[in-house]
């Protein structure tokens, strides 16, 4: 039976190896500094991403915090993956966008779903709740899903899978030094929870998808990949505010266990305290400002696919972060030294 790779990575704002809107690469040096800066050495950047990527030997990698534009997604495809791929994108609502590579001679069927499809109707419908330590009528909030992901269909044996690429909110509160969490500074702490309680919004809207995806057989199956943004501070926030990891809240309850989700990564590289764990590291202020190693990119199946009674199967054991590629393309601290501050993560299929 053919087998199929399949990864996520999170190229950290991508958008910045490119000058502005247009399909050039940055040329020169960087005039900035913090979130908005240019690389330093903007071929190295790019050649290390594109080595990560061929090293990672997958057939479809999701892309979070890519360019802007599909044309500049492209690009990139076509000068440093010797346009090996098709590149699927969604309509950018900011300066990052979603894409998906797909190897060209992948062997089936892919299509992209428009964003006219079913599955945006569910993931954009508002999502009202009431803004932590607040109960009064007029402190309801409203949310939607912030970035909009890319959904493939993907065609194996005359059925159908879908295979979403997504990067929830940012988790970025005003907590952002170990003494207004010491301290207890009530604005700051809520602030965080608030962030928590606008990604808990857009894990709703996907388990909304997946419940009705499955349980209407729209589909065979899904495969969900990419950052999904739960840390730092997680641990803290879960032991001390009973707050649960939007993990969990993904997976799904007892009454929908067709389209309850597993993750692809087996037990030993999710476990907390694992020393390979991890896929980026963070400040945590909730933790004296000590650097933490959380888990925040994942590849995520639904019950048939673990189990093998769809047209794709998980491989068992197959999942694994992708340290080696990573590492390999390190050669110093600085940000133009590395290829982005996550590892990939992938999973084999058979099918």
């Amino acid at each position: 039976m053919p087998k199929l790779k399949v990864a996520t990575f999170n190229v950290e704002w991508m958008a910045n190896l490119f000058d502005g809107n247009s399909t050039n690469l940055y040329q020169g040096p960087s005039r900035f500094n913090g979130i908005g800066r240019k690389p330093a050495d903007v071929q190295s950047v790019c050649e290390r991403i594109a080595g990560v990527i061929w090293n990672s030997d997958a057939e479809i990698i999701g892309i979070q915090e890519g360019p802007k534009h599909n044309a500049q997604m492209e690009t990139f495809v076509r000068e440093y993956l010797d346009d090996a791929y098709d590149v699927y994108s969604i309509t950018p609502r900011g300066r990052q966008c979603n894409h998906i590579l797909v190897w060209k001679d992948i062997g089936f069927e892919v299509r992209q779903l428009p964003e006219t499809h079913d599955i945006y109707r569910h993931l954009q419908r508002r999502i009202e709740y009431y803004r932590w330590g607040n109960v009064a009528k007029d402190s309801i909030s409203s949310e939607y899903f912030t970035r909009l992901p890319v959904v493939l269909k993907l065609e194996v044996g005359g059925r159908g899978i879908e295979f979403m690429v997504f990067h929830t909110k940012s988790k970025i509160s005003d907590l952002k030094r170990k003494q207004e969490y010491t301290k207890r500074d009530k604005p700051k702490i809520i602030s965080a929870l608030r962030s928590r309680q606008k990604l808990s919004a857009e894990m709703y809207a996907i388990r909304r998808y997946l419940t009705h995806a499955i349980k209407n057989r729209r589909t065979d199956g899904c495969i969900l990949v990419g950052d999904l943004n739960d840390g730092p501070h997680r641990d803290v926030f879960e032991e001390q505010f009973l707050i649960h990891n939007i993990v969990d809240e993904l997976r799904g309850g007892f009454h929908r266990e067709s389209a309850l989700m597993h993750h692809a990564l087996p037990e030993e590289a999710i476990e907390p305290g694992r020393a390979n764990a991890y896929t980026a590291k963070f400040s945590d202020p909730t933790q004296d400002g000590r650097t933490v190693k959380v888990l925040l990119d994942h590849v995520l199946v639904t019950t048939d696919i673990r189990h093998g009674t769809a047209p794709l199967r998980l491989i068992e054991g197959s999942g694994k972060i992708e340290h080696e590629v990573y590492d390999y393309w390190v050669s110093g601290t600085k940000a133009h030294q590395r290829p982005s501050d996550h590892r990939p993560v992938s999973a084999e299929f058979r099918y």
